[in-house]
């Protein structure tokens, strides 16, 4: 009975050992851009986001804008690029985020992941009365062309409402607009 044992065990590793049964890593190479200019961005952290929560698989990009990840495992991601004084590009309401699906032993090469210069502008609005004011609207304007800023001189920018705290973030606000 003990040969027996041994033999199963030894079937067993044999079988776990074999390639089309283990589960292996896979790997992404990207580079991360500057919409503007078309070149590539250093310096910029890119993660990996699983199930919406950012993993702890993180990398910065060379002075090339070029990053790679090793050793993922297989599974649907998305690559989350961040640098300061740069946004990702909008998204339409309801578009879900582009992911990648990394199947066993796959090498994912050229992800081109876009940057863009701007910010955002984000705050609480209202009253003493009213410390919160829910679905208020919230514009950002820019003056045109005149040497002093008034209603007729101005373009709006962006517009937004503001949560049922009273909370707002604009869109992504474009500095070269502004």
């Amino acid at each position: 009975m003990g040969s027996f044992k041994f033999l199963a065990l030894l079937m067993i590793v044999g079988l776990l050992s074999r390639p089309d049964v283990q589960q292996s890593s896979g790997s992404v190479e990207g580079i991360v851009i500057d919409i503007a200019s078309g070149s590539g961005l250093k310096s910029v952290l890119v993660k990996v986001v699983r199930n919406g929560a950012p993993g702890t698989d993180a990398a910065i990009t060379d002075s090339s804008g070029r990053f790679a990840f090793a050793s993922l495992p297989p599974g649907r991601i998305v690559l989350e690029a961040t640098k300061p004084g740069f946004v990702q590009p909008s998204w339409r309401v309801g578009q879900p985020a582009r992911s990648i699906l990394i199947a066993s032993g796959d090498h994912v090469q050229g992800v081109r992941l876009e940057l863009r210069r701007g910010g955002s502008i984000s705050g609480k609005l209202g009253t003493e009365s009213r410390p919160a004011l829910p679905q208020a609207a919230v514009r950002a304007f820019r003056c045109v062309g005149l040497e002093t800023c008034n209603v007729n001189s101005t373009k709006q920018v962006a517009a937004t409402l503001t949560d049922n705290e009273g909370l707002t973030c604009s869109p992504k606000v474009d500095p070269a607009i502004m």
